[in-house]
Parts: C-alpha cells; sequence; structure tokens
C-alpha cells in the first residue's frame, strides 16, 4: 500500500540508505528505507499548516 508523506527530508545516510523524514504537524522524524521511497515531489495543492496532514493513503 502505498502512502503520501508530507514533510521534510531532514537527513539522508548513504552508508544506511535510510532517509529522515520530519513529517508536518510537529511529528518526531522517522528513518525511511530508501528502497520504500516512490518518489519525492513538491505539494501541487497549496495548503496552509494547519490543512496538511501527516501523511494520507495514495489515490493514483
Amino acid at each position: 500500500m502505498l502512502h503520501r508523506l508530507y514533510g521534510t527530508v531532514a537527513s539522508y545516510e548513504p552508508g544506511t540508505g535510510r532517509v529522515e523524514f520530519a513529517p508536518m504537524g510537529g511529528h518526531p522524524a522517522i528513518a525511511v528505507p530508501v528502497h520504500r521511497i516512490v518518489a519525492l515531489t513538491g505539494d501541487r495543492q497549496p495548503r496552509s499548516d494547519g490543512q496538511v496532514p501527516a501523511h494520507e493513503p495514495y489515490e493514483g
């Protein structure tokens, strides 16, 4: 199952192949294995801070 994650890439560790991702809304950062990432893009829909979810299901 694919999900959209909203936030910022905080760091990349080439030795371990992990990206540290800081979700929107002040949630703690999470480590995401690079092989699990399909794409990194900007958000196509302009939103204010209170409107952006930390994640949601991907609907192609």
